[in-house]
C-alpha cells in the first residue's frame, strides 16, 4: 500500500503569485500583477474602427507581443469574437475622443498569457452567440484586467474557469449580465489565483461572482443583485481558499431576499473582515459590518489569519472603497453614457437599479454613441504623439524608439527585459536559481510514498506523478522500468534524494513533463534507452511553466534528451547531467522557447553529437561543462530567423575523442549573446590547458554581442570558469549517491579529451542498462507521513501523528519540505 495523506493545514501559500522585477504598470496588485503584455515585442496602432482587417482591434490582437495603442475612438462592432494572444498590452486608454468600445459577440482570453488590458470597454449584447461569456478565460496564467467596463454576456459577463492563474481583475465594472441568465460570472481556477479588486458587480441576478479555488475579493462594491445570489461562496465539492475583506454590499430594487453570501459550506475555507452591507434601499448608505456568523457567511470554514495571498497597496475602509469605486471604476477616463447610468444606479442606494434583457432599448441603446476624437500627431507613426515625446527627450522623427527605455526604470525595453523571471515569496528550495526558482510543486498539497518500483498502479512512480498537488518521496530505491512514457502532473515535487540505497532511476520510455506547470524535480535519474519510442526525448516540455530540475541525470534520449520546446517559460536546470543521446540522432537537446526564459546552471553535456544544448528565445547558460561533443555542434547559436536573447557566462568547453568542431556553431544576427569568460581546451592531452575565448566572430559563430549582460536571475555565486569544472565533478547529476553511469561519464571528464564515446545502445557493458541500483532500506516511519521517525523526534514534531503539511518552524515550508531539504 501507498501512504496519500490528505492536506491538514492548508495555507494556499502555493497559490502566492509572483513579483516581477517591475509591476505590469506602476501600481499593479493582486495575482496578475507580473502580466508581462508586449513588453519587449513591437507596437500595433489600431487606425480603423473596422471589424477585421489591417488597422483593426481584432488584426492588432491576432498575434502576440504586440502593445496595441489606438489612433481612433469609437465602437468597434465585431461580429464574431475576438481572440486574445499571449503577451499582449491593449492600452485604451490611448483611444481619443471618447475611448474605444467593443460591442457585440464577446472576447475569449483563454491561453492570452501575460496579457494586459486597460481602459477598455467590452459589450457583448443579445446579438452576440448564446451561452457565450463577455469575457471568457477558459485557460491561462498572468493577465491583469485593469480600469475595464464589461457588460450584456449572455452566459457570463466575466467568467474564469479551468486551469487558470494569477489573474487581477481591478477598478473594472461587471455589468447587467442579460436575462434570463443574468450572470456576473464564475471565478473558479483549479489551481491558481484571482484578485478582484475595487470593482463593482451590478444589476446581476447572480454570480456576483461565484467562487471556487484561491480568490482575494477586497474593496468592492456589490449592488443590486437579485434572487440567484450576491457572492456565492463556491456551492462545490471542489476546495476554496479566500480573502473577503472591506467590500461594501448595498441592495437594490431587485434584491428581494437573503443575504450577500449564499451557498457556502464547509470546503470554503474564507477569511473575512468588514464587510458592510446596507439592505434599507433608503437613499442612505445605513448599513453595517456584519459579523462573523454562520448567518452572514453562509456556512462558510471561517479561518483566524488571512492567506498570504498579495492582497492591495493600500487595503480601504469599506466606506472610503464606495467612494473611490465610485469616482474611477471602469473604463473612467472618458465614462460613457452606459458606466455614467450605472454609477447614477449605485449612488441611488437602492433606489434604481434593474435587471436587463436587452440592451438595445433606452437608456443603454447598445452603448451609444461614442465620440471619435482626433488623434494627436504622431510623424514618426510608433504610437507615441509627438509632443510627449519632445516632452521626454525622444526623437518625434525616429519610429524605432517605443520599444527603448530612455530613463532605464525597466519599461519598454526591447532587449527582452520584459521576460525577467518572478521571485517568489521563498524559492523552490533553499539556494535555487534561475528562471525557475518561483516553482511551487507540491506545496500545500498532499504527500505520496512510492513503495515499490513497479511500473504502475498503488505505490508506483507512476501513480505518484499522475495527480497535481503531491509531494513524492521514496520507500524504496532502485530501477524503475516503464514500458510507457510517464506523463508528469501539474504542481508536483518528486524528491528523488529520500530513496534509500543507490537511488531511484526511472528507465524505458522517457517521461513527459508538458504542461507540468510548478513541478520540482531533484536526484532523480531519466534514462531512456534504445527500447524507448523512436523520435521520444528522455524528457520533452513542449509547453508550460515555472520548473526546476536540480541535480537530475537524464541520458539515452532517442530523439532529444532532455528538450524544451513551444510556449515555454521560467524553467532551471541546475547541476544536472545530459548525456549520450543515443547514434544516429545523438543530441543533447532543444532549449527552445516562445515567450519565456530558461537557466541553465552548472550542468555537465557530455557525449553528444549535437545540441550541446540548441537555444532559442530567452536563455542563460552559466558555469557549466561541455565535454566531447560530435560533428553537430556544441552550443548551437539559434540557427534561426526567430530572436535569441542569452547570457553566456564563465562555462568550460573540453574537446574529446568526438569533438571535431569548436564549440559554438549556427550563430547569426538575430542570436543577441552577452559573452563572457568562456574557456575552452582543444587540446585532448589530459591536461586542463585551454584558454578563455575572446570575444569574435570567429569564436562565437556571428552572434550579435551586446556589451552588457541582460538582468536575467544569474547564479547566487558566478564562479570562474576553472572552479565550475570542480564544482561539475564533484556534485553534478544525481549525486547523492551516483551510479555507475555517471561515474564512467565523470571519469570520462576527468581524462580531459582522453576518453569518451557517442553510443548507439546503452545495453552494452560498461553501460549495462543503468543497473543494479541497491534498494536499501527505508527508515521507520510510524505514522507513513513521509517523514521518518528519528527525523520527526530531533525537529521536535510528533512521530506518530501525520504532521507533513504542516509549518512547524514558520519558514514558508512544510514539515516535509524541511525534511527533504535537509537531506542534500
Amino acid at each position: 500500500m501507498h501512504s496519500f495523506l490528505t492536506l491538514a493545514a492548508v495555507t494556499a501559500a502555493y497559490m502566492i503569485p509572483q513579483a516581477l522585477a517591475i509591476p505590469a504598470f506602476p501600481g499593479a496588485e493582486g495575482f496578475g500583477a507580473n502580466a508581462i503584455g508586449g513588453r519587449g515585442g513591437s507596437v500595433y496602432v489600431v487606425t480603423n474602427l473596422n471589424d477585421s482587417g489591417s488597422g483593426s482591434f481584432r488584426d492588432a490582437v491576432s498575434a502576440p507581443k504586440r502593445i496595441v495603442v489606438f489612433a481612433v475612438g469609437g465602437v468597434i462592432k465585431i461580429s464574431s469574437r475576438v481572440v486574445i494572444k499571449q503577451y499582449i498590452t491593449i492600452a485604451g486608454q490611448t483611444a481619443p475622443g471618447g475611448g474605444i468600445t467593443i460591442y457585440g459577440d464577446g472576447v475569449s482570453y483563454s491561453n492570452a498569457h501575460h496579457t494586459i488590458t486597460r481602459y477598455v470597454r467590452y459589450r457583448m449584447g443579445k446579438g452576440g452567440k448564446r451561452g457565450k461569456d463577455g469575457i471568457g478565460i477558459a485557460d491561462g496564467h498572468d493577465m491583469i484586467f485593469d480600469h475595464v467596463s464589461v457588460s450584456w454576456g449572455r452566459d457570463e459577463t466575466f467568467s474564469i474557469n479551468g486551469d487558470v492563474s494569477n489573474i487581477t481583475i481591478s477598478d473594472s465594472i461587471i455589468a447587467q449580465g442579460l436575462e434570463t441568465h443574468s450572470c456576473g460570472g464564475l471565478m473558479q481556477t483549479d489551481k491558481g489565483g484571482v484578485s478582484i479588486i475595487r470593482s463593482l458587480y451590478i444589476d446581476n441576478k447572480t454570480r456576483n461572482p461565484k467562487v471556487k479555488g484561491v480568490n482575494e475579493f477586497v474593496n468592492n462594491v456589490v449592488y443590486n443583485w437579485g434572487g440567484g445570489g450576491g457572492y456565492i461562496a463556491g456551492g462545490s465539492d471542489g476546495q476554496s481558499y479566500a480573502n473577503i475583506m472591506n467590500n461594501v454590499f448595498i441592495s437594490g430594487p431587485s434584491t428581494k431576499k437573503g443575504r450577500p453570501f449564499t451557498r457556502g459550506n464547509a470546503n470554503f475555507h474564507a477569511y473575512v473582515q468588514r464587510n458592510y452591507y446596507d439592505s434599507n434601499k433608503n437613499g442612505k448608505l445605513d448599513g453595517s459590518e456584519l459579523g462573523q456568523s454562520t448567518e452572514n457567511y453562509s456556512d462558510v470554514d471561517f479561518q483566524t489569519a488571512r492567506y498570504n495571498y498579495p492582497t492591495v497597496n493600500t487595503l480601504l475602509a469599506p466606506l472610503d472603497a464606495y467612494a473611490k469605486v465610485i469616482a474611477g471604476v471602469g473604463a473612467s477616463k472618458s465614462r460613457d453614457n452606459v458606466d455614467t447610468l450605472l454609477i447614477n444606479q449605485v449612488k441611488s442606494l437602492g433606489k434604481s437599479g434593474a435587471l436587463i434583457s436587452d440592451e438595445t432599448v433606452s437608456p443603454w441603446s447598445s452603448g451609444g454613441s461614442i465620440a471619435g476624437g482626433t488623434a494627436p500627431k504622431d510623424t514618426d507613426g510608433d504610437g507615441m504623439p509627438d509632443d510627449w515625446e519632445i516632452a521626454n527627450g525622444l526623437d518625434p522623427n525616429e519610429n524605432d524608439d517605443a520599444m527603448q527605455d530612455k530613463n532605464g526604470d525597466g519599461y519598454a525595453i526591447v532587449a527582452a527585459a520584459g521576460l525577467i523571471p518572478q521571485a517568489v515569496a521563498i524559492p523552490a528550495f533553499p539556494g535555487a536559481e534561475g528562471f525557475g526558482a518561483n516553482a511551487v510543486g507540491g506545496r500545500g498539497g498532499s504527500v505520496y510514498v512510492v513503495t515499490n518500483l513497479n511500473d504502475s498502479g498503488s505505490g508506483s512512480f507512476r501513480d505518484a506523478v499522475s495527480q497535481p498537488n503531491r509531494i513524492v518521496v521514496f520507500a524504496v530505491g532502485g530501477v524503475i522500468n516503464i514500458a510507457d512514457r510517464v506523463v508528469i502532473s501539474h504542481h508536483v515535487t518528486i524528491a528523488g534524494q529520500t530513496a534509500p540505497g543507490g537511488g531511484i532511476t526511472i528507465y524505458g520510455n522517457g517521461v513527459s513533463y508538458s504542461n507540468a506547470h510548478h513541478t520540482i524535480t531533484r536526484y532523480v535519474r531519466y534514462r531512456m534507452g534504445k527500447g524507448g519510442d523512436s523520435g521520444k526525448d528522455g524528457i520533452t516540455i513542449a509547453d508550460g511553466h515555472d520548473m526546476i530540475f536540480d541535480h537530475v541525470s537524464v541520458s539515452w534520449g532517442r530523439d532529444e534528451t532532455f528538450s524544451i520546446n513551444g510556449d515555454v517559460s521560467n524553467i532551471t536546470i541546475s547541476d544536472t547531467i545530459i548525456a549520450q543521446g543515443l547514434e544516429t540522432h545523438s543530441c543533447g537537446g532543444l532549449m527552445q522557447t516562445d515567450t519565456g526564459g530558461v537557466s541553465i546552471i552548472r550542468s555537465l553535456y557530455i557525449d553528444n553529437k549535437t545540441r550541446n544544448p540548441k537555444v532559442k528565445g530567452v536563455n542563460e547558460f552559466v558555469n557549466n561543462v561541455v565535454y566531447n561533443w560530435g560533428g553537430g555542434g556544441g552550443y548551437i547559436a539559434g540557427d534561426s530567423d526567430g530572436q535569441s536573447y542569452a547570457n553566456i557566462m564563465n562555462n568550460v568547453f573540453i574537446s574529446g575523442p568526438s569533438t571535431s568542431v569548436s564549440p559554438f556553431t549556427r550563430g547569426n544576427a538575430n542570436f543577441h549573446a552577452y559573452v563572457q569568460r568562456n574557456y575552452y581546451d582543444p587540446n585532448q592531452n589530459g591536461v586542463l590547458d585551454g584558454w578563455e575565448l575572446s570575444q569574435s566572430t570567429d569564436n562565437y559563430s556571428g552572434v550579435d554581442f551586446q556589451t552588457a549582460r541582460y538582468n536575467y536571475p544569474t547564479v547566487n555565486t558566478l564562479l570562474a570558469p576553472l572552479d565550475a569544472y570542480a564544482k561539475v565533478i564533484a556534485g553534478v547529476g544525481a549525486s547523492k549517491s551516483r551510479d555507475n553511469v555517471d561515474t564512467l561519464l565523470i571519469n570520462q571528464v576527468k581524462s580531459l579529451g582522453k576518453s569518451g564515446a557517442l553510443i548507439s545502445d546503452e545495453t552494452v557493458s560498461p553501460w549495462s542498462s543503468g543497473g543494479p541500483i541497491t534498494g536499501g532500506t527505508a527508515p521507520k516511519d510510524t505514522d507513513g507521513d513521509g517523514i521518518p521517525d528519528d527525523w520527526e523526534t530531533a525537529n521536535g514534531l510528533n512521530p506518530n501523528v501525520n504532521d507533513a503539511m504542516q509549518d512547524k518552524n514558520g519558514d514558508g515550508y512544510s514539515n516535509i519540505e524541511n525534511y527533504i531539504n535537509s537531506l542534500v
